[in-house]
């Protein structure tokens, strides 16, 4: 995956970004409702920048394409006065928004493809936007998040993978619980 990532950072496009994000959910790593991120902003509050960057490090097999993970360790490269880093980082955090912005147009008919659902907060405050809501719509064995934003302009996400992955998980946990109990 990392000569694909490399491959993405030097011309971050449909095609190099599609196949860095298959390569990514195929993966054993991909856990796209993942908690990695959660408690990283206490610690930034905290200035405990060595920490953030040790659980974003550990954690970039599965938050390889988040523009977040990037930006967050730009902001403590930028802390820990390594400027290199940041650089390094927020450029990543840019090609992350354009490969997504390249997967489609934002339309039911066209969305963009995202890896996480925080995929789709990032892009829109990339954008410029402020996000307002968010609506699950089906469309057959399609799932696509219908995102408004405060200003009524309205973008819509393919979830389908991370969504298909959620359902694999809870059943994964239903049939230990099940296999657990007597019956």
């Amino acid at each position: 995956m990392k000569a694909l990532f490399l491959k993405f950072l030097e011309a971050p496009g449909r095609d190099t970004y599609l196949a860095v994000r298959n390569a990514l959910i195929a993966s054993k790593h991909y856990m796209p409702y993942s908690k990695e991120m959660d408690g990283v902003r206490e610690f930034i509050d905290k200035g405990k920048y060595e920490e953030v960057k040790m659980i974003l490090h550990a954690s970039m097999r599965n938050l390889l394409l988040s523009p977040r993970a990037h930006s967050l360790l730009a902001y403590v490269n930028r802390k820990l006065n390594d400027l290199d880093g940041a650089d390094r980082e927020q450029a990543m955090a840019l090609a992350c928004c354009k490969g997504i912005l390249a997967t489609g147009d934002g339309t039911e008919a066209n969305p963009f493809a995202v890896v996480r659902i925080s995929d789709e907060y990032d892009l829109i405050e990339h954008l410029g936007r402020r996000f307002m809501s968010q609506e699950i719509v089906r469309r057959g064995k399609q799932y696509l998040d219908r995102v408004t934003c405060a200003d009524d302009t309205v973008f819509w996400f393919d979830i389908t993978d991370a969504y298909s992955q959620l359902q694999r998980v809870y059943a994964d946990d239903l049939l230990d619980t099940l296999a657990d109990d007597d019956f």
